[in-house]
């Protein structure tokens, strides 16, 4: 069974491990994830004063929804909830100014976690008439989270399932 585990710290970044040992992922301050229940076990008892349990996972093959808007800086979005890696996505925002990052942060600034690589930075389009929605259809890292920001106020929308 698969748990949802909150870090409330405000200031405190503590290391996940997967369920495969040595693949671990960073959980910043106010992120979720979806972990195995020995993962979240481990976890809580080794951070018990920023790590809450927000319980299990119950329907594990539900497609993943996003509807917001992320914010001028740089922010991590965990899809779910799910017991699987999501690997087909469709991308929308209400104006031209969103950005998505399938990527990790920028290796220059490791301590000072600010953006994704330039390389790694995709436009979101408005959909119309001549402008479809963004499409990807590949396996999704383990953590089930990407980075969003836009630069003037819009709505992204992501469906993965």
């Amino acid at each position: 069974m698969k748990y949802k585990v909150q870090n409330t710290s405000t200031t405190t970044t503590v290391w996940v491990e997967n369920s495969v040992s040595g693949n671990s992922f960073p959980l910043g301050p106010g992120e979720k994830v979806s972990v195995p229940e020995t993962t979240k076990t481990q976890m809580i008892n080794n951070n018990p004063s920023i790590l809450t349990d927000l319980g299990p996972v119950t329907d594990m093959d539900a497609p993943a929804y996003y509807n917001a808007d992320p914010g001028a800086a740089w922010v991590l979005i965990t899809l779910g909830p799910g017991n699987k890696f999501y690997s087909q996505f469709k991308i929308t925002a209400s104006a031209a100014t969103a950005q998505l990052s399938f990527s990790g942060w920028n290796a220059a600034a490791p301590d000072n976690q600010t953006a994704p690589p330039t390389w790694s930075i995709i436009d979101i389009p408005v959909v119309s008439a001549t402008a479809a929605p963004l499409e990807f259809d590949f396996t999704m890292n383990p953590t089930n989270c990407l980075y969003l920001k836009r630069t003037t106020a819009a709505t992204v929308t992501i469906i993965a399932y």
